[in-house]
C-alpha cells in the first residue's frame, strides 16, 4: 500500500481544496439560514466533515490520527440505533420501560 502513497497524496491535495469549499458553502448556508431556522445543523454538518478530513489526510500522509479528533464513529452509530430501537419497542409496548442493550 505504501507505493500508492503519492498518488493518494496528490488526489488528496485536490479532494482537499473540493472539501474545504463544501465546507466553506455550509457555513455561509449557516450564516444565511432563514429566520426561525437553525443554524445547528449545517454548522454540526461542517464540524463534522472538518474533522473526517483530519482523520482522512493523517491517513492519506502517513502521519498519526490527532488524538483531539471529534466526529462520530461506527460505534456511536450503532449506539444511537440502539437506542431508537429501544424507544420504539417501548412505544409498542404502551411506553413501559424496556431494558437498554448492553454493547
Amino acid at each position: 500500500m505504501n507505493f500508492l502513497r503519492p498518488l493518494l497524496a496528490a488526489r488528496f491535495r485536490l479532494c482537499r481544496q473540493f472539501l474545504l469549499a463544501i465546507v466553506a458553502g455550509l457555513m455561509w448556508a449557516a450564516d444565511s439560514t432563514a429566520s426561525g431556522q437553525t443554524t445547528f445543523t449545517l454548522t454540526a454538518a461542517a464540524n463534522i466533515y472538518l474533522e473526517a478530513f483530519r482523520a482522512i489526510e493523517a491517513e492519506v500522509t502517513g502521519k498519526k490520527q490527532p488524538k483531539d479528533l471529534d466526529f462520530p464513529t461506527i460505534d456511536d452509530g450503532v449506539y444511537g440505533m440502539a437506542f431508537i430501537e429501544t424507544v420504539v419497542k417501548s412505544s409498542k409496548l404502551g411506553a413501559k420501560w424496556v431494558k437498554f442493550p448492553k454493547a
